[in-house]
Formats: C-alpha cells, sequence, structure tokens
C-alpha cells in the first residue's frame, strides 16, 4: 500500500486543490440563491402560479451558481406550463428565470394534459386554474403529439373551439366541435380539411339541413362531402 510520500508533490497539490476548490464550490452555491424571491421574474406570473413555483423550489437544494445557469433553465423547462425566455445571474442571491407561459390544450387520456408544444405532463402537476374546461384528446397511440398539435392549431386559426378529438381507426380523427355536427377527417390531411369545414357548414345551412339529425360530417374526400344522419 503506497504512503503518501510515494506521490510526486504535484499530485498531491493538485488533490488538494481539487479537494479545496469542491469546498469552496458547495459554499458558494449555499451562499446564492438566498430566498425564493430571488429566483423567478416574471409579471405575467398570477399568485397561485407563483406559490406553485416556490413550493416546487422549496424541494431542491438551493445550489445555483453562475456556472449552473443551465441547469436552472432546465430546471424549469421542465416544468408544466412554462418555458424559459432567459437565465441571469446578478450575484450571490439574485439568479433571474423570466418565464413564458405556455397553455394547455387539452387531456391526453383521463389523468395527463398536453401542451402548446406538445408535451405531455400528468395532471396532478399543474395548477388547477390552468385545467378548466380544457377539452379531451382520445386518440390512439399512432397519433404523436406533434400531429395533434398541428391539428389543434388548425381548428383555433380557423376559429373553431372543440370539445373532444378521438381516433377512429388508424387512419381517421371524429372532432367534436361547439355548436356543430362532429367533424370525421383524414389524420394525414387534416388541416386541409379543417380548412373546408365552414364551406360545408355553409352549404348545409343552405340546404336548411338540421343539425340536430346529424350524426356527423364526413370531410375525407378530396373536393366534396358527405354527412350520416341519426338513424330515426
Amino acid at each position: 500500500m503506497r504512503n503518501l510520500k510515494d506521490y510526486s508533490p504535484v499530485f498531491l497539490l493538485m488533490v488538494v486543490l481539487a479537494i479545496t476548490m469542491a469546498l469552496l464550490n458547495l459554499i458558494w452555491h449555499w451562499l446564492v440563491v438566498e430566498s425564493i424571491d430571488d429566483i423567478v421574474f416574471n409579471t405575467l406570473l398570477t399568485q397561485d402560479e407563483y406559490d406553485f413555483i416556490a413550493n416546487a423550489l422549496e424541494q431542491q437544494p438551493k445550489w445555483f451558481g453562475p456556472n449552473d445557469l443551465a441547469a436552472v433553465a432546465e430546471y424549469f423547462d421542465a416544468m408544466p406550463w412554462l418555458s424559459v425566455q432567459q437565465v441571469t445571474y446578478d450575484n450571490p442571491g439574485h439568479v433571474r428565470v423570466l418565464l413564458n407561459r405556455v397553455p394547455m390544450v387539452g387531456y391526453w387520456g383521463p389523468s395527463h394534459v398536453i401542451d402548446a408544444m406538445g408535451m405531455i405532463f400528468d395532471s396532478s402537476d399543474v395548477p388547477a386554474d390552468h385545467l378548466v374546461a380544457l377539452p379531451m384528446i382520445a386518440v390512439s397511440g399512432k397519433r404523436s403529439p406533434e400531429e395533434m398539435i398541428r391539428v389543434i392549431e388548425c381548428l383555433r386559426l380557423s376559429g373553431f373551439v372543440f370539445h373532444e378529438i378521438q381516433s377512429l381507426g388508424s387512419d381517421s380523427l371524429l372532432l367534436q366541435l361547439d355548436g356543430l355536427p362532429r367533424v370525421r377527417i383524414l389524420c394525414q390531411d387534416g388541416c386541409a380539411q379543417v380548412a373546408k369545414i365552414h364551406k360545408a357548414i355553409g352549404l348545409l345551412r343552405e340546404r336548411r339541413e338540421s343539425f340536430s339529425e346529424i350524426d356527423y360530417i364526413d370531410m375525407r374526400y378530396k373536393n366534396a362531402f358527405s354527412i350520416k344522419k341519426f338513424v330515426s
């Protein structure tokens, strides 16, 4: 077994320096971020949202230093309904995090939610006021979050409010829209078909069709649509 005298002075000096730096770094980290108030800076946060973040941070070691900004950003990016715009370090006790709110767009199954960036979270990890009146996205495992986000964004841009999106087989979706019959579209061409819903609704109104008698509008055709009525 080697004795200390067997090691070169340079090696021993490097070991001592490494231990000293580690201890100094640990002490420095404990000095940084003296309070929760100094880490979050975002005027858009409600009190409930701020309390939610503060409670989460209280569970974490306050070891953030000037070299840990990437870790701080990663911590907040992993938090539901938030994305990080900027992280800056001013001086001990002042790490500033500028946050953007990312809205939730719907329930992804019974116990999860999906946000506008396609991220899926457990609904219990999201503040309750972000879950009010969220629609249901009841899709099969073959449908990706990104695919659903594209369809949802197209619905929003077209002025539709949806209550549910449901998978039908492997190639189509059934949309439950506010105040309208259900609409069936192809997954692979969803946005193009969403853009034609207004025209289909207009033609049905011209024909004085009763929406209460229509089970769904089928938009899966290239240049046409059909309706399926409830069986009397």
